[in-house]
């Protein structure tokens, strides 16, 4: 469940209480955190089918379109959904911000010259955090993880 990260898809018991708090600080991503603690910290969750949803998506102001600073807390957001992951579940959310690193990239236009570099420098970064053998676990296809070795290589 943690692959459809999006509050707006789920009803939510209130006495998960805490556990249905996003992160303050962050400006984008907060799902990503959000959607790993619920699920590794809940009791128990349950896919049901209700109709009813209205989610606007690709609207031209939304922050998902716009490439600035607060772009950069995609990896704060990731930051925490690392912090304390057990190590059974860390391929999988390598993987996950492997393929999310390389989808920024991919659309990195939308960014200033300034802003992408400081966006590859923390990706770079990030990645060189990881073992090499954890990164060989979580290959992407092929044209991403060109992209991310061209990432490394440059920074």
């Amino acid at each position: 469940m943690v692959d459809y990260p999006y509050a707006w898809a789920g009803i939510y018991r209130r006495d998960l209480g805490e556990l249905l708090t996003f992160p303050g600080h962050l400006h984008t991503a907060e799902d990503r955190p959000w959607i790993w603690r619920l699920h590794r910290e809940a009791g128990s969750f349950a896919v049901v089918s209700l109709a009813g949803l209205f989610y606007r998506r690709m609207v031209s102001g939304s922050l998902t379109q716009i490439g600035d600073a607060r772009q950069l807390h995609f990896f704060d957001a990731f930051d925490l959904v690392f912090e304390g992951l057990e190590e059974e579940f860390l391929p999988k959310a390598v993987r996950m911000f492997r393929a999310l690193l390389a989808h920024h990239l991919e659309t990195g236009e939308r960014f200033s010259p300034e802003l992408l570099a400081r966006f590859e420098e923390r990706g770079a970064a990030t990645l060189r955090r990881f073992p090499a053998d954890l990164l060989a676990e979580t290959r992407l296809d092929p044209e991403r993880d060109q992209i991310l070795q061209r990432l490394l290589e440059s920074r």
